[in-house]
């Protein structure tokens, strides 16, 4: 019975993904390349032998490909001089999808490698403006506390005063 379940969660999560490759087509203006992303995928078996076992591939691919698609939201707001609670409600859901792909596998840190060139290019980008250069660093601080808190607080084991945490710590 607690299988069936797990399998009815990642059967939502692997559904999820499909959504989110069209989604991402829509962001990047190419929706066909989406919907073509998401077909390719549908019939990939090897997509669909990992993600029927009851593992956590289907939470890390979704959570890395929302932080995608999130990145790309916060990126848009920061280009375009949207309002500033624009451009951090995007950096919290970045920081909140990141933590959670980190958090349901550890090879989900690679979302967040993926995502520090492009920072870092905007950095440089903005350095002589001072205002979008505060907006960037808060931007980046908030990514950065929410996905370190949500990695925390779904990892038990990694604070010293859990009932989790390796004897002798």
């Amino acid at each position: 019975e607690q299988i069936f379940a797990a399998r009815q969660v990642n059967a939502l999560f692997t559904f999820g993904t499909f959504a989110l490759l069209l989604w991402i087509g829509f962001l990047l203006k190419q929706p066909l390349a989406g919907a073509l992303a998401s077909i390719l995928l549908l019939f990939n078996s090897a997509f669909f032998d990992v993600h029927t076992a009851v593992g956590l591939d289907s939470f890390v691919v979704f959570f890395s490909l929302l932080s995608f698609a999130l990145f790309l939201k916060w990126q848009a707001a920061f280009a375009s001089k949207s309002a500033l609670k624009f451009q951090l409600l995007w950096s919290l859901g970045l920081g909140l999808s990141l933590g959670a792909a980190v958090a349901s596998k550890l090879n989900g840190a690679m979302a967040v490698v993926s995502t520090l060139p492009i920072y870092a290019y905007l950095l440089y980008s903005v350095w002589s403006d001072r205002l979008r250069l505060k907006q960037l660093l808060m931007g980046g601080g908030i990514t950065a506390l929410s996905m370190l808190l949500l990695f925390i607080a779904l990892n038990p084991q990694i604070r010293p005063t859990s009932k989790f945490s390796p004897p002798g710590k």
